[in-house]
């Protein structure tokens, strides 16, 4: 089978699935599954909303703009993709994830991990990522995460999958490192290049190959 990649339209956060040529192993890069926009991405579909046809019409008919703009905004958030129903449709229900990478621990980059890894449960065989780097989120009170549109789970599951010693596999180290260490915030994975350009650093050894085939 060919290299697959799908870009899924999740909003505020990123989320795309790859399906690996000749194995069908699959990586996830990143996922967010909270059906929210950017205050940009907002503004933008509002800005468009306006000068359309549509919204000429809708004012005739409403009392309060802000309603119906709200109202439109809503419809555009059900355009958005959940990625773990788009997984089972696409992918398949019981499929494993070979490669799930959370290019840094930020919210929009990781709510939905509490879902994938335990409410619906896909076998993780390798769980990339960039550190421990907190971006505060363990100093967030129980009251300022009621209040969030995030789930504290996630969370939770990030920091418990990045301390596995079993299954899944906790990969920190690029190629080449014997010890595992957390990566700097200017060594964050941005990117499909970038982590594919981690894949293949230098030619590997046969040792080195059949290893990293495990990852």
């Amino acid at each position: 089978m060919p290299l697959v990649i799908h870009f899924l339209n999740v909003g505020r956060g990123d989320c795309t699935i790859i399906e690996f040529p000749n194995d069908g192993r699959i990586g996830i890069i990143d996922i967010f599954n909270v059906k929210i926009f950017d205050e940009d991405t907002r503004q933008e579909l509002l800005e468009a909303y306006r000068e359309s046809r549509e919204y000429e019409l809708g004012k005739v008919f409403t009392s309060s703009l802000y309603d119906l703009e709200e109202k439109y905004l809503a419809k555009k958030r059900e355009e958005l993709t959940d990625p773990i129903a788009y997984y089972d449709t696409h992918v398949g229900r019981d499929k494993s994830v070979f490669r799930t990478l959370i290019t840094h621990p930020d919210m929009d980059h990781m709510t939905g991990l509490y879902r994938l890894h335990h409410q619906e449960p896909k076998e993780i065989v390798n769980f990339w990522h960039t550190g421990y780097e907190a971006f505060n989120l363990d100093d967030t009170t129980d009251d300022e995460w009621e209040d969030s549109p995030y789930d504290k789970r996630d969370w939770e599951t990030y920091k418990q999958l990045g301390d596995s010693n079993g299954s899944p596999k906790s990969l920190l180290n690029t190629r080449g490192e014997e010890t595992q260490r957390p990566m700097r915030p200017g060594q964050i994975l941005r990117s499909i290049s970038t982590y594919r350009k981690l894949m293949s650093l230098r030619p590997l050894t046969m040792d080195e190959n059949r290893d990293t085939m495990d990852r």
